[in-house]
């Protein structure tokens, strides 16, 4: 029997695929109410978000592959990713960036009283990002933090606190594949409904990195997906997009992308 959520979301628009990965077809409301369904009903959502860096790594990751195709949300976070959507023929709404969707849960946490978990980013890192989140949102309840610097032998100590903090969402803000595989291992014994990685944003909120200004951020930099501008990240990022007649001969009248020299 399907869950309420299922239910509820039975009739949402069915997911595009891009490079092989399925990524839904939600704009940033519809993925908000998404994951505030999942926590006021208990269930577990794991968020990801995909950019064309990211996508690239799934094709010769297998085990990275399977955990982000397993997600219950997955978002284009890259503005490539959606432009290659319409160039396939199988389009996305819009761009939904992790750190915008991170900014509205915190809000909705704020308001509703969720409690939240932040894992991950460097020790000074952290404490000066949530003294920045108890003053910038002064309702909300944070169960607890943890830095992302621990050895495999702290794994299991890492995730007692966590279940013992009870939070409703555990913020992931470690970098790309380590979120995932993390969560992709332990997230469901972790007892938060909804558990979501968020990379360099806790860098941002804590004011050690910049957010790309926002015409920079839809033109250069969500080609990939960074939030945080660095002229070292622009370089490494901000390949053209091509497309590869190659793709016809395996799957004839269809286009695919290629960025080479892009490293997840």
């Amino acid at each position: 029997m399907p869950s309420r959520a299922d239910s509820r979301f039975a009739s949402a628009p069915r997911r595009a695929t891009v490079l092989g990965t399925p990524v839904d077809r939600l704009d940033m409301d519809q993925s908000l109410r998404r994951c505030v369904h999942a926590i006021e009903c208990g269930e577990y959502l794991q968020h990801v978000v995909v950019n064309v860096a990211k996508l690239i790594a799934l094709q010769d990751d297998e085990s990275l592959r399977e955990i982000v195709h397993r997600c219950t949300v997955v978002n284009a976070d890259g503005q490539g990713v959606v432009w290659a959507s319409r160039l396939l023929g199988d389009p996305l709404p819009e761009r939904v960036a992790g750190i915008d969707l991170m900014f509205n849960l915190l809000h909705v946490a704020e308001q509703r009283g969720f409690r939240v978990y932040v894992l991950g980013a460097r020790a000074e890192v952290l404490e000066r990002a949530v003294a920045r989140l108890r003053s910038g949102y002064p309702g909300l309840q944070v169960a607890g933090y943890r830095d992302g610097y621990f050895s495999e032998s702290e794994v299991e100590a890492v995730c007692a606190d966590i279940r013992e903090a009870q939070a409703q969402i555990l913020f992931v803000a470690m970098s790309s594949p380590r979120k995932e595989y993390f969560l992709g291992e332990h997230g469901t014994r972790l007892g938060v409904p909804l558990v979501m990685g968020v990379g360099g944003a806790i860098d941002v909120v804590a004011g050690t990195t910049r957010r790309a200004p926002r015409i920079r951020s839809t033109t250069i930099c969500t080609s990939c997906g960074c939030d945080s501008f660095s002229p070292a990240a622009v370089m490494r990022t901000n390949f053209p997009l091509a497309l590869s007649s190659s793709a016809r001969s395996t799957n004839p009248g269809r286009w695919t992308l290629e960025q080479p020299g892009v490293n997840a």
